[in-house]
């Protein structure tokens, strides 16, 4: 109905106006990491808002309070509750994956030194990296047999 074309309305609008900031701009980067801590405070308080309309104001309408069941309610809810924070916390805090990270940099690491991974254009240090496993493999097999990458 009409909401539905005002609100498609307000979206193009503001996709638009963030289309021209984020090409004509050189302060969208700022603004956006400043944003960023905002945001993340505005979704904990409407996490914590949806929490506390469940537990203190339907739960007692569904429920009898300070009975068995509502105590049990509450605890299921509690559970929940420090679930969906925790989840929401490490996906706020996770790096997700920069070259700069100090775990990147050790994966990459045991890469290079397990023969798995060279950086382009490092041709010859290749060749030489298969003629030692070839020389391996002929003299015990060891070449054959691999460390998995650790992941912590």
């Amino acid at each position: 109905g009409g909401a539905g074309r005002v609100a498609l309305w307000l979206v193009t609008k503001f996709d638009r106006m963030l289309d021209f900031c984020l090409e004509h701009c050189t302060c969208c980067d700022s603004m956006m990491f400043h944003m960023g801590p905002a945001l993340v405070l505005f979704g904990v308080v409407l996490i914590v808002s949806v929490i506390k309309i469940g537990i203190l104001d339907v739960l007692p309408l569904v429920v009898n309070p300070h009975s068995f069941i509502y105590w049990v309610h509450i605890m299921w809810a509690m559970l929940l509750s420090v679930n969906v924070l925790w989840n929401y916390y490490m996906g706020v805090f996770t790096d997700p994956g920069s070259h700069h990270s100090q775990h990147y940099k050790r994966l990459c690491k045991e890469a290079r030194e397990m023969g798995l991974w060279l950086p382009p254009g490092d041709e010859d240090q290749r060749q030489q990296q298969q003629q030692q496993q070839q020389l391996q493999q002929k003299e015990g097999g060891e070449g054959r047999r691999r460390r998995k990458l650790s992941y912590r």
